[in-house]
């Protein structure tokens, strides 16, 4: 017998923990998934540097500051919860329940925490409570107890579902302080939500964070929507997600067309290639999408911009948090507040997009050199829509 160390957790053997999650499923009927990353090993063969936390990628949280300490994470959809109690007081388990609605089960001296999961209304996300904390995820495909058929795509999600919300009341008063904004036809419909969502999984299936940016971050924060006068959406991901073949992708794609690229490549000194990159797309109804690249050092994050050469600097954005949008699951930066209010400044009053210039609006915008004139050229490509 020896004792195993499963990510900060202590059992006696690996054998002794699997044991007892599947003794507690066969007596929970299997109404319950195994969705604790840290035990991964045990049930499938996955190697478990995908899920350590001594090299956390940019945007992720740590796992360890998301899970219970000491006992295995399970869950049960809330739908269930009546079974799930009847068969623990039937099996004369000990047991308790938290005011979370959670339940705590000790099985060979291990400790097992049920967390109920609450399917969205447009079943597009579910929701939990873990260590009092809000969190919200891509719904979870599952086979049985086992958990979640791809558990790196799982692990991906909950290092970035800590929740955050929309000023619902302000976005309410500030409906009510200029009708004048919603009282018309919107230029872009909430239909277009379910495009967005592709898109996001789209990006999440190629190891990209896409985050919402700009009007369309203002317009969640704001309004709890879409801004009713903007005619674009922007998106932003990190650098450190672009890979080589995303034009190809994008265009390979059935419901993304691909008009632009911007990137600098320059030997002026002022902005290098990696400042700067861009993609300019249509999307359903030749809705324009921008999906901006983040970049950052200790201190900051930035956007390039090729009007002159251009920075909009931000707060460091190293954190991804998730929301809802129109009822559906979106990313945003964990400080939203503070990228919006480096960018718009009193962000509570409209601006109507008529009186907004991407190019000079913004009060993070920092010039930084000019284009000479023979590499403009080189500044963008055009493709063939």
């Amino acid at each position: 017998m020896h004792e195993a160390n499963v990510f900060g957790l202590q059992f006696s053997t690996s054998k002794q923990a699997l044991s007892s999650i599947l003794q507690l499923s066969r007596y929970l009927e299997s109404k319950t998934l195994l969705v604790d990353p840290r035990f991964i090993s045990l049930i499938q063969d996955v190697q478990a540097h995908f899920i350590g936390d001594k090299q956390l990628r940019i945007g992720e949280e740590n796992l360890n500051d998301i899970l219970e300490s000491n006992s295995v994470m399970m869950a049960f959809f809330d739908r269930d919860g009546l079974d799930i109690l009847n068969l623990l007081k039937s099996h004369n388990l000990l047991w308790k329940k938290f005011t979370d609605q959670s339940f705590e089960v000790i099985i060979n001296g291990i400790s097992h925490r049920l967390i109920p999961f609450s399917l969205s209304k447009s079943e597009d996300y579910i929701e939990f409570i873990l260590r009092k904390v809000k969190r919200i995820i891509p719904k979870v495909e599952n086979e049985s107890f086992v958990g979640p058929v791809d558990w790196i795509r799982f692990v991906w999600t909950l290092q970035r579902s800590r929740f955050i919300s929309c000023e619902k009341a302000f976005a309410a008063r500030y409906r009510q302080t200029y009708p004048q904004f919603f009282s018309g036809k919107p230029r872009i419909q909430n239909g277009i939500i379910l495009t967005l969502q592709r898109f996001r999984n789209w990006a999440i299936e190629r190891g990209m964070t896409p985050m919402l940016y700009a009007g369309t971050l203002l317009g969640w924060y704001r309004e709890c929507g879409i801004i009713t006068y903007t005619h674009d959406i922007d998106f932003m991901v990190f650098i450190e997600e672009h890979y080589d073949k995303f034009p190809d992708d994008v265009m390979n794609s059935s419901f993304i067309e691909l008009s632009l690229r911007f990137n600098k490549h320059s030997n002026s000194g002022f902005l290098q290639p990696e400042d700067l990159l861009e993609y300019k797309v249509y999307i359903e109804n030749g809705i324009p999408m921008d999906i901006f690249f983040l970049y950052h050092d200790q201190n900051s994050s930035w956007i390039g911009g090729l009007s002159g050469v251009t920075k909009f600097i931000y707060p460091l954005i190293n954190r991804t948090c998730a929301t809802d949008l129109l009822g559906y699951l979106m990313y945003v930066p964990c400080n939203a507040l503070d990228v919006i209010a480096t960018e718009y400044g009193n962000w509570s009053e409209p601006l109507h997009s008529s009186k907004y210039s991407w190019n000079s609006s913004p009060r993070n915008k920092k010039l930084v050199g000019k284009v000479p004139p023979e590499e403009r050229a080189e500044s963008f490509i055009q493709y063939n829509r």
